[in-house]
C-alpha cells in the first residue's frame, strides 16, 4: 500500500474498490510513483495504441519507483510494443479459426470462448491486447448457446478454455450462464479457465465466487504468476479458496 497511504484496510481488500481505483492515465501513474517530471514521455505512444491500466494492488507490489522494477515492467506501456512482430497484432491467427462468435478451434480437442476484453491489468506481454480498444461488451445469450451449439457438433473436443480478457470479470449471471451452457454439452469434460485475477486482483476470488466457478463440469483454473513478488498472501488466499472448492490451479510463467 506504500503508493496509496491514504487508503483504508477495508477499501484495500474490497474488489471493487481495487477496479473502481485503477490507474489509467501515465500522469497519474506518474504522480502516485514520485517519477522524475518527463520520465515516461518515451510511453506515450504506447499508451495511445494500448492503453494503461492497473491495479493499486498489482502497483502496490513494485518495491520501488524504478521503471526497470519487474512489476512495473508489466504493467508500463512501453515503446518497444509498437514494434509488431510475424503475425501481429493477431500472431495466433485466431481470428481465422473461428466458426462462430467468439469462440477458436485450433487444436482437435479443445476450444476457447473469449468472453470479452475487460481485465484488472493491462499485462505488456498480452497477446490480445489488440481487443483492448474494442467495444466487445459481454457475450450474448445467443452468442453463448451459439458456441454450446458448435461444441456439440464436434465430438472429438473435450475441453473449453473460458478466457478474455479475464473471464472472471464478467457479471455473474454471465459467467453462471456460460458455466451451465458448455457444461451441458455432453463431450464436454473440462472448464479451464484462464484468468490473471490470482496475481492483479486476488480480492475478487473469495469462496462464494470459487463455488460459482465449480458449479458445471470439472473446473480448472490457468494463471500466469510470473515473480516471486507476486506470491502474497492475497494470492495464497486466493488459491486456498480455489482449491477449497475443488478447483486445480495451474501456472505457465510466460515471462
Amino acid at each position: 500500500m506504500h503508493f496509496f497511504p491514504d487508503t483504508t484496510p477495508e477499501q484495500w481488500q474490497d474488489w471493487r474498490w481495487q477496479r473502481a481505483n485503477a490507474l489509467t492515465s501515465l500522469e497519474e501513474l506518474q504522480q502516485r510513483l514520485a517519477l522524475p517530471p518527463g520520465s515516461l514521455a518515451g510511453c506515450q505512444e504506447a499508451q495511445q495504441r494500448y492503453p494503461l491500466l492497473v491495479t493499486p494492488y498489482y502497483l502496490s507490489l513494485a518495491e520501488s519507483n524504478d521503471c526497470h522494477d519487474p512489476i512495473l515492467r508489466q504493467c508500463l506501456p512501453d515503446p518497444a510494443e509498437l514494434q509488431d512482430g510475424p503475425g501481429e497484432p493477431d500472431a495466433l491467427s485466431e481470428e481465422r479459426s473461428s466458426p462462430v462468435p467468439r469462440l477458436v478451434h485450433r487444436y482437435p480437442d479443445r476450444a476457447l470462448f473469449i468472453t470479452g476484453n475487460c481485465c484488472a491489468v493491462h499485462c505488456r506481454h498480452c497477446m490480445r491486447k489488440r481487443h483492448w480498444g474494442l467495444a466487445m461488451g459481454c457475450p450474448s445469450q445467443a452468442e453463448i448457446k451459439a458456441a454450446a451449439e458448435y461444441l456439440r457438433r464436434q465430438p472429438g473436443l473435450r475441453e473449453v478454455l473460458i478466457s478474455g480478457g479475464d473471464p472472471l470479470l464478467l457479471p455473474e449471471a454471465v459467467l453462471a450462464e456460460i458455466i451451465a451452457e458448455f457444461s451441458a454439452v455432453e463431450n464436454i469434460q473440462i472448464l479451464r479457465f484462464g484468468s490473471r485475477l490470482p496475481v492483479t486482483l486476488p480480492q475478487r476470488l473469495d469462496p462464494d465466487f470459487c463455488r460459482l466457478l465449480a458449479s458445471g463440469k470439472t473446473a480448472w483454473l490457468a494463471t500466469h504468476f510470473n515473480h516471486a513478488r507476486e506470491l502474497t498472501p492475497e494470492a495464497a488466499r486466493a488459491a486456498d479458496n480455489l482449491l477449497r472448492a475443488g478447483i486445480p490451479v495451474v501456472n505457465q510463467t510466460v515471462l
